[in-house]
């Protein structure tokens, strides 16, 4: 049997279990956990071994990266965006590899006297408050959508043999439209995440006496042994997240730490096979979306699968998968003295033309120094002589250095990066101090009505000094979000653009690009002022004159300058971010939510080998393009 997982993260008690059951020797279920933050998240995956640990560990290390402000409605609205996005990578993947790739997902948001629930498919969440148990989701099921519009009764339903056809799940259609709900917390609630294959084995009123106990390990592990014990014909997934007073401590602030994962998004969870590393160029192949973050597995997983095609191999912890410039390669210098100093090669980037180059990971082992180096270029060749050259002229052994993960760089943006690129942060020095919740956005239309790829970034100014944050475009557009220290502090306060970073010491920002193409936060630190004329820019290239006003300001103030990219792509075809649906008193209600205290039990249920494996098609079948990223980036 599975391992429980059972911690204490604050005034949560979590015990947190995955397991293939008894019928399938695979597990495609997966589970994120964030229990310092309030936030765990259920998938249940779909389409095959490979395909289905796929779509539901590509849900669930997505929301391990998304980014948290502690306001449950705009946390809520994130995790509805983080799904969209991630039904935009599988059903693009689905799309490439001809067949069938989904996955449910449930996520639940605690903050303080409140909770949010947001989710997709059949994943249920329960509540048991005062010995009562209500089902706060409601499935997304072609069956249920009868019982709603009162063609079936729920016994009915519960018998009925399409009761396992999803009419909702992640990346098996262009548009995904989440479903979200808000509700108040109470001294005591207990609340039961789980993937269909316990609410297909087990009753209400099972699983509602078992969740009496006053051990939240005791009880899932019960739950568990109750469902092997049944048959199991599906995967079987639990989280159990029991709550302390919401009056007292539960309402502080959130405390950040590493996301733990079980199931197919278990580091763990999938065998490696071994790979011979790659030092041929790669030619102008466009990799899928990429995938950044703090997870290692997911990384690892889509750096293997597209390697043999590709040429791209994996690196740091859930890399980025960028389109690759034509011809990038694997630089080795051999026969010289090892040395970790890597001052050289980031002045060597700084030096190559209408570029935008970082070293984002480094390790020195016996054969010597392998880096990855990230950003955008336009052309490959002109890197890789860069970093020869400063290999040769160090006499630093280099035993690799990555290139696949530099983007194609738009060339209206040439004259601004050439202008700023003298005054670049030593970030293998000061850190990275602006990081994208992901590498790509895509245009839509947004929540507030506005069209727009909306990325979102952490940015980390230093504590000290001044600086300003703008936006620039892939047309060359600059837009100059906040002026000092002073103007972003001011837009936090409003909470609407920018607002404070938990944990982190900075900020949330929130950019909006109207055009495709790799664009990027640009955030410049030293003294002020920090001219508008010089941030505020129309798109096209930028005048000699203007560069020269740029450099004396900056040399002047000792500006540094970081930039972080992220590719914002079409997306025409996906749907509106879904407002949180709340009651106006925040209050479960039965006549808002269905949740109905004491409600009768379904009759028994028969196990289905093949629940949560069919998806419903769609009303309106969307093109078999339609999610596909549009670039104005020649490969």
């Amino acid at each position: 049997m599975s391992q429980v997982t059972e911690r204490r993260s604050g005034q949560f008690f979590e015990a947190l279990v995955s397991h293939q059951g008894a019928v399938r020797t695979e597990n495609e279920d997966a589970f994120m956990a964030r229990g310092g933050e309030g936030f765990w998240v259920v998938a249940d995956g779909m389409g095959g071994l490979d395909d289905g640990q796929f779509a539901s560990r590509t849900v669930c290390r997505r929301l391990a990266e998304a980014p948290l402000s502690g306001d449950l409605e705009r946390d809520a609205a994130t995790v509805s965006e983080v799904v969209r996005h991630a039904n935009y990578l599988i059903f693009k993947e689905s799309d490439e590899r001809r067949t069938h790739i989904g996955s449910t997902v449930v996520a639940l948001l605690i903050r303080g006297p409140r909770f949010a629930a947001v989710w997709a498919g059949d994943s249920r969440l329960y509540l048991r408050r005062g010995g009562v148990l209500s089902q706060v989701t409601v499935d997304h099921t072609q069956v249920q959508q009868l019982v709603d519009a009162g063609y079936l009764s729920k016994r009915e339903a519960a018998d009925h043999p399409m009761s396992h056809v999803l009419a909702r799940a992640v990346g098996t259609h262009a548009e995904l439209e989440t479903q979200t709900i808000v509700g108040e917390v109470a001294a005591g609630d207990l609340f039961l995440l789980c993937s269909d294959g316990l609410s297909r084995v087990l009753e209400d009123d099972e699983i509602s006496r078992e969740m009496e106990s006053a051990n939240p390990a005791a009880m899932v592990e019960r739950l568990l042994a109750m469902a092997l014990e049944r048959g199991a014909p599906d995967n079987v997934t639990i989280l159990a997240i029991g709550c302390g007073d919401p009056s007292g401590a539960m309402g502080a602030a959130m405390s950040a730490s590493a996301p733990v994962f079980g199931g197919a998004a278990d580091d763990n969870a999938l065998s490696a096979p071994t790979v011979t590393p790659v030092t041929e160029p790669a030619g102008a192949a466009s990799a899928p979306p990429s995938r950044k973050g703090g997870g290692a597995g997911l990384g690892l997983f889509l750096g293997l699968l597209v390697l043999a095609g590709l040429g791209v191999g994996g690196w740091l912890l859930w890399p980025r998968l960028k389109h690759a410039v034509a011809g990038a390669s694997v630089v080795v210098v051999q026969k010289v003295t090892p040395a970790a100093d890597l001052r050289p090669f980031e002045a060597a980037l700084g030096e190559v033309d209408c570029s935008w180059l970082e070293i984002e990971k480094s390790t020195t082992g016996p054969a010597g120094v392998e880096m990855t180096i990230t950003g955008v270029a336009t052309s490959a060749t002109a890197v890789q002589s860069a970093l020869q050259s400063a290999a040769t002229n160090a006499k630093i052994q280099v035993a690799d250095i990555d290139l696949q993960s530099i983007a194609m760089t738009p060339p209206a943006l040439c004259s601004t990066l050439n202008a700023m690129r003298p005054f670049r942060a030593a970030t293998t020095e000061t850190g990275q101090n602006l990081t994208g919740a992901q590498d790509t956005f895509a245009i839509m239309k947004q929540a507030d009505s506005k069209l727009a790829g909306r990325a979102i970034v952490t940015a980390t100014p230093p504590a000290q000094g001044d600086f300003a944050v703008a936006e620039l475009g892939s047309g060359n557009d600059l837009n100059l979000l906040a002026a000092d220290r002073q103007a972003l502090e001011t837009l936090a306060s409003v909470g609407a653009v920018v607002s404070k970073a938990p944990n982190a010491g900075g900020y949330r920002v929130q950019a909006d690009y109207p055009k495709p193409g790799w664009s990027s936060l640009v955030l410049v630190t030293g003294q002020g002022p920090f001219p508008h004329a010089l941030l505020i820019q129309p798109a096209g290239a930028r005048s000699g004159a203007w560069a020269s006003q740029f450099a004396a300001a900056a040399r002047a103030g000792g500006w540094k300058v970081e930039m972080t990219w992220y590719d914002i792509v079409s997306g025409s075809d996906l749907s509106v971010i879904p407002e949180t649906q709340a009651a106006a008193t925040n209050a479960l209600t039965p006549a808002t939510n269905g949740m109905v205290p004491g409600k009768p039990p379904p009759p028994k249920k028969t196990p289905d080998a093949t629940n949560a494996t069919v998806v419903a098609p769609a009303a309106k079948p969307a093109p078999s393009n339609a999610a596909a990223p549009k670039s104005d980036i020649p490969m």
